[in-house]
């Protein structure tokens, strides 16, 4: 731009004084590029003129058509300089233009790029949030471990308990065992304690009554006339006990007919009422009547028994 003005300047300067001085065959001699348009005072200023047909110049003297011709160079140029000036913007115009992307384009572009992000974003929430529903999962698998973990134990800690009970039942049981045998083994000690001292009494009975025997032979005649063998020698009877039912007159017959002695019952009514008597079933004369009365009162350990006469 700089160039252009300096042209203008000295185009301006000629069209306005272009008398003044000498006249300089090359006004544009200090731009190379544009050396082309100067002319010497020999050459044709057009194609169909020649150098005859130029008319003579005086010495010294300007050449009106040099001169229009060179005006009209100038207004060429001026022209030409003012078409490149409004020129320049619109080339650089097209040019940025041209450099410019389509919009269409660009947009789409965009679109397409603004989509691509849009799926990378997705993408990531996605991959988060699976991310996120693996330590969910992750977590509840563990939570699970750690509820069966405490579920198992709770169940060892039972089946301990359990057999803890099991095995304190076993000991119980086994010391109501032992005490029952224990108690068993006393109770058969006292019985057969019993046993003894019930023999050594029975013994000492029998030895009483040997000796009873050999200071008399009363007691003999009395436990001969005891046999079911003998017959009636009297008619005294021998009263061994009274009971007020039946079934328990029956009881006392039976343990003394364990002693091989001969009973029965006999139902009496007295004073309104029915007693059961257990009696000797032999009649005895009076003597062996009482003999045999204190004898089987010792032996038996009656209570009072009584003899009776009874009416033949």
């Amino acid at each position: 731009m700089g160039d252009q003005h300096s042209d203008n300047n000295k185009l301006h300067d000629i069209e306005l004084d272009p008398f003044a001085g000498e006249y300089e065959p090359d006004p544009f001699a200090d731009e190379g590029n544009r050396s082309a348009t100067t002319h010497s005072d020999d050459e044709a200023l057009f194609l169909n003129e020649t150098a005859e047909s130029a008319p003579p110049q005086p010495e010294k003297r300007y050449n009106i058509g040099m001169i229009s011709a060179i005006a009209l160079i100038a207004v060429a140029a001026i022209g030409y300089l003012s078409i490149s000036e409004e020129k320049q913007p619109i080339e650089h115009a097209a040019k940025i233009e041209k450099d410019k992307p389509d919009s269409a384009a660009t947009a789409s572009t965009q679109t397409e790029m603004a989509k691509v992000e849009a799926a990378k974003v997705e993408a990531a929430k996605v991959e988060a949030a699976k991310v996120e529903a693996a330590k969910v999962e992750a977590a509840k698998v563990e939570a699970a471990k750690v509820e069966a973990a405490k579920v198992e134990a709770a169940k060892v800690e039972a089946a301990k308990v359990e057999a803890a009970k099991v095995e304190a039942a076993k000991v119980e049981a086994a010391k109501v065992e032992a005490a029952k045998v224990e108690a068993a083994k006393v109770e058969a000690a006292k019985v057969e304690a019993a046993k003894v001292e019930a023999a050594k009494v029975e013994a000492a009975k029998v030895e009483a009554a040997k000796v009873e025997a050999e200071k008399t032979d009363k007691p003999v005649n009395a436990m001969q006339s005891i046999a079911p063998a003998s017959a009636d020698s009297g008619s005294w009877v021998i009263y061994l006990s009274s009971a007020s039912s039946k079934k328990s007159a029956l009881q006392q017959v039976a343990r003394i007919k364990a002693s091989a002695i001969d009973v029965e019952t006999v139902p009496v009514k007295v004073k309104g009422r029915t007693v059961h008597r257990i009696k000797l079933q032999r009649m005895l004369n009076r003597e062996d009547a009482e003999l045999t009365r204190d004898f089987l009162a010792k032996k038996l350990h009656l209570n009072k028994p009584w003899i009776e006469q009874q009416s033949l």
